[in-house]
């Protein structure tokens, strides 16, 4: 379901444990994960790119276990109406 004109948006980067990289190489995957959202937004769907960037550009880092983790994290996320890229 589509946010609600005026709903503050976030955007939550979900980060695996498993994968035991390094802060650097978080740092870097999470900002290619965040540009390249954001330019799949700019190309597909501007208004809720504007609503996000209206409401301050929230992002959320969190962690999970692995890959099971995310997979419930993501259930979660589509069962409440949240978006999931």
């Amino acid at each position: 379901a589509a946010p609600a004109p005026g709903e503050e948006l976030k955007m939550v980067l979900v980060v695996r444990q498993d994968l035991k990289m390094g802060a650097g190489k978080i740092a870097s995957q999470c900002a290619h994960a965040a540009t390249g959202l954001y330019a799949d937004l700019l190309a597909s769907n501007r208004v809720l790119l504007r609503q996000w960037e209206q409401f301050g550009q929230a992002k959320i880092v969190l962690t999970c276990k692995n890959q099971q983790e995310m997979n419930r994290i993501k259930e979660t996320a589509e069962h409440r109406g949240s978006g999931w890229v």
